[in-house]
């Protein structure tokens, strides 16, 4: 008899970054399934709205507001609510840019605390919530990446270089997890509609909906290493991004203008 999702990576589900976009999004669907949810992120505000329309769906929902930049600290403050419940999934979802141009000109902070949450923190959180759910033989882990991270791109270099991270990291630990029953997923998505982008002053109107994007995840987490979110054409650019050659003309293809 096959397992049922709740069985399978359940009774709950950790989401790091899970106050609004995809995160929120992904959080809800996993509710829909039965999942009982820890939703973390920086911003309480945000938190507590999306936590109580989670409720509303009749699952267990805790919040905690904590700042992921700092991973050891949060993870530290995550395992004070967790240590207690039998976490068989993990999505996080935290990472987003928070700086852009040439990379001497950067604030270099802001781009420590992008490495840090992109690194250090896919890291510290997968170290410690694989080891149970390995022991488990089940579970689930999924590590949001970006089609940046396909290829040096310039103006987010510090981005781009630790979404790399997150794919070949992904790629190693998928294999090692697989004969344990636990599924490791780099979800690689390209340009989406969240609250993020808005803040950065992107133009959002071609971007791909977080509700879409966390639907075809949720719907891959068995079919890992790495999924890249968008159909064809985007499993096309990720591919063109990864094998073009000469690099050169890869790398000046994705060059993104400086911010206004």
């Amino acid at each position: 008899m096959t397992a049922s999702f709740k069985d399978k990576y359940g009774p709950w589900a950790l989401v790091v970054g899970g106050s609004e976009g995809i995160g929120s999004a992904f959080a809800r669907k996993l509710a829909e399934r039965g999942l009982n949810l820890v939703l973390v992120a920086r911003k309480p505000e945000p938190l507590e709205e999306a936590a109580a329309q989670i409720r509303k769906l009749g699952v267990e929902v805790v919040t905690l507001s904590t700042d992921v930049s700092k991973p050891r600290e949060a993870l530290a403050a995550v395992r004070a609510t967790t240590d207690g419940l039998e976490v068989g999934f993990l999505l996080y979802m935290a990472g987003a840019n928070l700086t852009r141009g040439v990379f001497p000109d950067i604030d270099l902070e802001l781009a420590r605390k992008v490495v840090a949450m992109n690194v250090d923190g896919q890291m510290e959180f997968t170290h410690h919530f694989a080891g149970p759910m390995k022991a488990r033989g089940r579970g689930g882990i999924v590590l949001v990446g970006s089609l940046a991270g396909n290829v040096g791109s310039p103006m987010i270099a510090h981005y781009s270089a630790s979404k790399a991270f997150s794919r070949i990291f992904s790629e190693a630990i998928w294999f090692e997890l697989k004969p344990f029953g636990v599924d490791v997923l780099h979800l690689n998505i390209s340009f989406t509609a969240t609250p993020a982008m808005v803040r950065l002053g992107w133009d959002i109107s071609a971007a791909e909906d977080p509700e879409d994007v966390a639907e075809e995840g949720i719907n891959h987490i068995a079919d890992g290493p790495v999924w890249v979110v968008g159909g064809k054409a985007n499993q096309d650019e990720a591919l063109r991004r990864t094998a073009h050659m000469p690099r050169s003309e890869a790398v000046a293809s994705v060059v993104l203008p400086p911010r206004k």
